[in-house]
């Protein structure tokens, strides 16, 4: 995951060294801050950031939480907030600019799918219906964006082709689905033979489908979702891309010659590429679907 500071940096968190690195726009390299561990500064299982508003930082660790929030201090990067939120993980970040903080993640009393993590009673959606908890905790995972404009929430089903609006209020505006050409990951329920306890398993050595990205336009009237399809045959991820309108859920596919997009900014948006090496690249919009890095 990368994002660009309010001072043009580049900040992304390298999963691997489970780091946080920042660059300028010329993609010198300026500082760091992590490092894997328990320490007050190191980072376990992140996956992604959310910059705030306010230049702090926020990481999720894993999919159970907590989330750490560091900010600049007298002497660099500092821990300044653990929020443990339970029993809502952290899986996928989002922030309105007055502040609020909204987190991914299946709440078991009321099968919640968003909720804000400083109002323990602000949560909105409705997980996967199945009478397992361990059930609908697998398939009720997601990603989110913010719209600032609209004062809503979009949230995708990682492991299902549905998408979801919702006003602050608790409302949801709309459901949008992928109608066609979506590969399932197989799914299924198993049982303890002595005990009977339930269980869940995923057939990932067949191809599927997984969303990867839910972003929001800088204006606030479309929504980026970026799948992969998964071909471990191939041990090859395949972008595809697909473009919501933000008022009404109704949405186009765009393909599969997009990149990987890592953030959506004001006039462009950040690109991953692993061929022929790893790197990142800032691009912006051109004209007639052609991009420039």
């Amino acid at each position: 995951m990368a994002d660009i500071d309010a001072g043009g940096n580049i900040v992304l968190l390298d999963a691997d060294a489970q780091e946080v690195r920042v660059f300028d726009s010329r993609g010198n390299f300026l500082e760091s801050f992590g490092g894997r561990g328990d320490g007050p500064m190191e980072l376990r299982r992140a996956h992604t950031l959310e910059l705030l508003p306010d230049g702090r930082v926020a990481v999720p660790l894993g999919r159970t939480g907590p989330i750490k929030v560091f900010g600049r201090g007298r002497q660099g990067w500092e821990l300044e907030e653990i929020i443990d939120f339970k029993p809502t993980p952290g899986n996928d970040l989002c922030a309105f600019g007055d502040g609020r903080l909204f987190a991914t993640g299946f709440q078991r009393e009321g099968s919640w799918l968003i909720s804000e993590l400083s109002d323990p009673t602000s949560s909105l959606g409705s997980g996967y219906r199945h009478p397992n908890q361990i059930i609908r905790r697998a398939l009720s995972g997601g990603l989110i964006d913010c719209i600032e404009s609209a004062e809503q929430i979009v949230f995708g089903f990682e492991i299902q082709p549905v998408f979801q609006a919702y006003g602050l209020d608790g409302s949801l505006r709309w459901t949008a689905a992928i109608a066609s050409d979506y590969l399932q990951l197989q799914v299924s329920e198993v049982r303890h033979p002595k005990t009977g306890a339930v269980g869940y398993a995923e057939s990932a050595q067949l191809d599927h489908d997984r969303l990867f990205l839910v972003a929001a336009t800088e204006s606030g009237e479309h929504v980026l979702a970026q799948l992969g399809r998964v071909l471990p045959e191939k041990k090859e991820i395949v972008p595809r891309s697909y473009l919501i309108d933000a008022a009404t859920g109704i949405g186009a596919y765009l393909g599969n010659a997009l990149p990987n997009v890592l953030s959506i900014q004001q006039d462009g948006y950040i690109a991953l590429f692993e061929e022929p090496e790893v790197r990142i690249e800032i691009r912006k919009f051109g004209q007639m679907g052609h991009d420039e890095p």
